[in-house]
């Protein structure tokens, strides 16, 4: 836990080149904490779900357009 503590990252460069998704029952991240740190980024935020973002495959389209614009 150690070593992980000091990747820690307190500013995320460039937020714009971020997609975020996450569910709001996600038993491993804190989606409020998530959600703050990615506040400058494109989000999808679901209620209910997992870690695992139940239902992801409703998203590859929004996924693929976003790698696309990415490049």
């Amino acid at each position: 836990m150690v070593e992980l503590r000091t990747l820690t990252v307190t500013h995320m460069a460039e937020p714009n080149k971020r997609l975020l998704l996450v569910q709001t029952a996600d038993e491993i991240l804190d989606f409020s904490e998530v959600t703050h740190f990615y506040r400058a980024s494109r989000s999808v935020i679901e209620y209910g779900g997992d870690h695992s973002f139940v239902g992801y495959d409703r998203w590859l389209p929004v996924i693929a357009d976003f790698l696309a614009l990415s490049r």
